[in-house]
């Protein structure tokens, strides 16, 4: 957790440091058997993993198309060929359209970088078994004691120690005692919740309508649907009764990191969920990237992948299977799945049986505004004009929309580490950085900018690569939100709307197996798939 910046601390007198000491050393066992407490009651949810009865076909494999790529994509293969008891009952094609799902793969300075973040928190349960299944290692985002700035775009205003009884100690300081604790609280209620669709999608729920998934969702008087109807400072303070401060500094950081967006223009949920993740020594991420989890989850669920077409259309021929505008091989398909984000997705239209192209989201139906951001990457050593230590900090943060003094909309700055390397590897990438020592950095802003503003704010010697500028979008997740559906049309499926709440892998894997779920529905429904009720659920391996 990000604590104060606090420079009179050494003036402090030795009893009074002791004092604190043991305040704090009470108030951090307090919080840490109430988190142990909370993590238990989640695991306990997730421990056993049940599939639904597993489906045959009755007469030649069923063809279901997949259209997209990343995580999403994969993952809906994945979920799509669990659900049969043999490989042979099904055939899945993937037409492989979209960025992905950490953005670009970017190569600077002869390594290999994400643009995005591939970030897996503690809690997630589904990304994390996908993962260990797939045999796909997981390091931690930031190994070993790394520290963490909140920059007001003038000054440091806040630093993590990588201490924790230090850390809870400034915290404690800043905030008070009983802002921190309702916010772990409040946080710890909504991963306990969020948990719930485990259970649900394990037994075979499947939802047409997102807010449907967010309603059953609901635990212990949570209502995720009302969550996204207040803006994520109002419902901290207001709802959940937290300070002020904490919400600005804190709440804002995490958005501005993973978004580039503030506590202000984010609805509650969203809000909700990255501050779930603030604790980031939980954090992790698969080593190769969401490349490699994507890749192996492809090749386990035999998929045919087809790269290179761009696919416009979907429509249905006189036998009532479906065909893709794009496919030059003019294949048929049982079902198909929009594995794409809403903004990608709403290229493609539906036609209907009298050939009129409709769009897959209606404008009505769904927000499909999305925030651009730029991501420099660039060698040198972060100036001492931001950290007032040159190079001290592997991860620095603005909390503001735009930095007060040279007017440059940056939101975060942090020594990358490169997609394929180990835990040790990242840890002495990291701890070179921290030690002031010329390393790669990516600076990440609300537009591109020029050498000399990023000299400003890191500086590069001469001979040093020329900067690398990529561009990605993510959701705007505002108030009163519209989400997608899920279900398109009779046979057309959707795995954007959970990403409209929180855009990660674990969301992607969330709309995945719903969108497989739906998948399975309509094939029994068109008697194209039979399940034996004889068998009943059983473990997954």
């Amino acid at each position: 957790m990000p604590v104060p910046f606090l420079p009179f601390v050494a003036s402090i007198s030795v009893s009074t440091k002791i004092s604190l000491c043991l305040f704090g050393t009470v108030v951090l066992a307090v919080m840490f058997i109430r988190q142990i407490l909370k993590r238990k009651e989640i695991r306990v949810n997730t421990d056993r993993w049940i599939e639904v009865p597993p489906a045959r076909s009755k007469g030649k494999p069923v063809r279901v198309a997949v259209i997209g790529s990343g995580v999403s994509a994969a993952a809906s293969c994945h979920y799509i060929r669990s659900l049969f008891s043999d490989e042979k009952d099904v055939s899945l094609s993937v037409f492989e359209m979209g960025s992905g799902s950490a953005g670009p793969i970017v190569d600077f300075d002869g390594k290999k970088y994400e643009a995005g973040h591939s970030i897996i928190a503690d809690y997630n349960q589904a990304i994390k078994k996908l993962c260990l299944k797939m045999e796909v290692p997981l390091r931690s985002l930031l190994p070993g004691k790394q520290s963490i700035m909140l920059h007001t775009g003038s000054y440091p205003s806040f630093q993590s120690m990588g201490r924790t009884l230090l850390d809870m100690l400034s915290a404690v300081w800043r905030y008070g005692l009983q802002s921190p604790v309702e916010m772990r609280q409040t946080t710890s209620g909504c991963v306990l919740s969020f948990s719930n669709i485990y259970l649900l999608q394990q037994h075979g729920y499947v939802y047409d309508e997102p807010m449907e998934l967010l309603k059953g969702m609901g635990a212990d008087g949570d209502d995720f649907t009302s969550i996204i109807d207040k803006d994520a400072r109002d419902y901290f303070i207001t709802d959940r009764c937290i300070k002020g401060p904490l919400v600005d500094d804190l709440c804002t950081a995490s958005l501005r990191y993973l978004y580039g967006l503030d506590c202000k223009s984010v609805n509650g949920l969203c809000a909700n969920i990255a501050m779930a993740d603030i604790e980031y020594e939980n954090l992790y991420t698969p080593v190769g990237g969401a490349d490699a989890v994507t890749s192996a989850l492809l090749v386990e669920s035999e998929a045919r992948v087809v790269a290179g077409r761009t696919i416009t259309a979907i429509s249905r021929n006189e036998k009532g299977a479906f065909v893709l505008d794009g496919d030059d091989e003019d294949n048929e398909f049982d079902a198909v799945v929009v594995a794409m984000p809403v903004e990608e997705a709403e290229k493609i239209s539906l036609k209907g049986s009298d050939d009129k192209a409709g769009s897959l989201f209606g404008a009505a139906d769904c927000n499909c505004e999305t925030k651009q951001l730029y991501h420099h990457f660039l060698q040198g050593t972060v100036s001492p004009s931001i950290t007032k230590v040159a190079g001290r900090v592997p991860v620095v943060v603005s909390t503001t929309q735009t930095a007060a003094d040279n007017n440059l909309p940056w939101t975060s700055i942090e020594a990358i580490v490169p997609v394929g390397a180990t835990a040790t590897e990242a840890e002495s990438t990291l701890t070179k950085a921290t030690s002031g020592n010329v390393s790669n950095w990516k600076v990440t802003a609300q537009e591109k900018l020029g050498k000399e503003e990023l000299q400003k704010l890191v500086m590069s010697l001469p001979g040093a690569p020329e900067p690398v500028v990529v561009a990605t979008t993510c959701p705007t997740f505002p108030v009163h939100d519209k989400l997608p559906p899920f279900k398109l049309s009779e046979g057309v499926f959707s795995t954007a709307a959970m990403s409209r709440t929180a855009d990660d892998m674990e969301m992607a894997c969330i709309g995945a197996r719903n969108s497989a779920l739906l998948v399975r529905k309509y094939l029994l429904g068109k008697e194209l798939i039979e399940v034996s009720e004889e068998e009943g659920p059983k473990p997954l391996e």
